[in-house]
């Protein structure tokens, strides 16, 4: 675990690395990142974000988290829940990424 101690810390690191205020939308924000990312990096993000969102953390406080890391996406304006987001589209697109093993760049 590189530079990052705990999956917390990583679920911050990659919220707010892809999903800062210069970002067009959270869409492209994330196949931008999809294809950069070696899959490896990938799988660990997603390994810290399934044990952030399995955590003993109560939901309030992941979407507080979510939301204070994540902060291009104007989740409220889109009437987007962050939990159901990153569980839901986020980790899904990610796990197909490792599993297909593939980026656009190598």
């Amino acid at each position: 675990m590189a530079l990052f101690n705990t999956p917390k810390e990583f679920v911050e690191n990659f919220l707010g690395a892809n999903f800062h205020l210069d970002i067009e939308d959270y869409k492209s924000a994330l196949q931008e990142y999809l294809n950069d990312e070696h899959p490896d990096c990938i799988k660990e993000d997603a390994e810290a974000i399934e044990h952030f969102l399995s955590s003993n953390i109560s939901k309030k406080a992941k979407e507080k988290f979510i939301k204070e890391h994540a902060h291009g996406i104007g989740f409220d304006y889109l009437k987007i829940d962050p939990v159901k987001w990153l569980r839901d589209e986020v980790l899904p697109k990610m796990k197909q990424a490792v599993k297909n093993n593939t980026r656009c760049c190598d």
